[in-house]
């Protein structure tokens, strides 16, 4: 039997979970994307979809790292990163596609070559290793996201409200709705900056439930983003 410690099996059991809820967010947005035909609705399913398969990547990376396969582990963090990266731009482009539909595909093009420099610096970091079970960078490449990834992750939050304030007289569903999805995605985003902090359990003995609380948010978020869309949408 795998001698795990109990901080990776929770994260590991919190994420699959995470996993489960945006899978079933895909297929129910896929199914109604063949219906309906609307790019926001592929969009929410490719966002919901890409999740997923970082979030698993996440748990392949950990498990490898700690069995001490090193370069399996480094090669799922790297697919990781590079899906999660697909995930938020696919994310920036729902919520433009919402507000600013004859604008989203630039403003997605935007987000792109941002996400594009990030995963670059992490590509090619010539400092990037494994030690202690753990990847480690440069601090200019930990530093980026802060100047990269936070601010995409913040994009879609403040075009959700934006959208619930111009809409809450015209239509009070679809104002709620935007509030529902921007806060799904909020708590999502905190989740993800909780991950490139980069908290190392080795060093900090608060570091493992804090990385369990961040991981926790990606169910609470994924669940509010399926009830805002689909819940309350039946209720129209």
């Amino acid at each position: 039997m795998l001698d795990l410690p109990i901080e990776d099996l929770l994260s590991a059991g919190v994420i699959l979970i995470a996993v489960i809820i945006n899978a079933a967010i895909f297929i129910k947005s896929y199914k109604s994307w063949r219906e309906n035909q609307l790019t926001q609705t592929l969009l929410f399913a490719l966002t919901a979809i890409f999740m997923a398969i970082a979030m698993l990547l996440l748990v392949a990376e950990r498990l490898f790292l700690t069995l001490g396969d090193n370069d399996l582990g480094m090669l799922f963090g790297l697919i990781a990163i590079t899906v999660s990266g697909f995930a938020v731009v696919s994310i920036d482009s729902f919520s433009f596609n919402i507000v600013f539909p004859k604008k989203y595909k630039v403003l997605t093009v935007f987000s792109a070559c941002i996400e594009a420099l990030y995963l670059g610096f992490w590509y090619f970091d010539p400092a990037r290793r494994v030690e202690s079970g753990e990847i480690i960078l440069s601090d200019l490449t930990e530093l980026l996201p802060f100047f990269t990834l936070v601010p995409l992750l913040v994009i879609p939050v403040i075009v959700f409200f934006y959208y619930a304030i111009k809409v809450r007289n015209e239509s009070p569903v679809s104002s709620k709705r935007s509030w529902v999805l921007g806060g799904g995605v909020a708590i999502i985003s905190a989740g993800f900056i909780i991950e490139i902090v980069g908290l190392d359990p080795t060093t900090q003995p608060w570091a493992p439930p804090v990385i369990v609380f961040g991981r926790t948010l990606f169910i609470i978020g994924a669940l509010l983003l399926y009830w805002g869309l689909f819940r309350l949408k039946s209720k129209e």
